[in-house]
C-alpha cells in the first residue's frame, strides 16, 4: 500500500469505523489519533487508526 492510498479524510474514517465526527474528533484531542494536514482537509492514516484501535479494550456490558 503506498503511503497516498493510506490516507483517509475524516468523512472516509467515520463511514469506515461507523462512528460520527464528534468521535473521531474528541479522539484526535486526547491523542488516541494522530491527524495529518494537508492544505484545508483532515487525513488519518489508516494504519495508524488500526494500532490505535488494537490498543482500545473493549467495553464490558453489564446484563441486568
Amino acid at each position: 500500500m503506498n503511503a497516498i492510498s493510506e490516507l483517509l479524510t475524516t468523512a472516509e474514517l467515520c463511514e469506515k469505523l461507523h462512528i460520527c465526527r464528534q468521535t473521531v474528533y474528541k479522539h484526535t484531542l486526547s491523542g488516541r489519533l494522530t491527524s495529518y494536514r494537508l492544505g484545508r482537509l483532515v487525513y488519518y492514516k489508516e494504519s495508524e487508526v488500526m494500532n490505535a484501535l488494537k490498543k482500545i479494550e473493549p467495553v464490558k456490558i453489564k446484563k441486568y
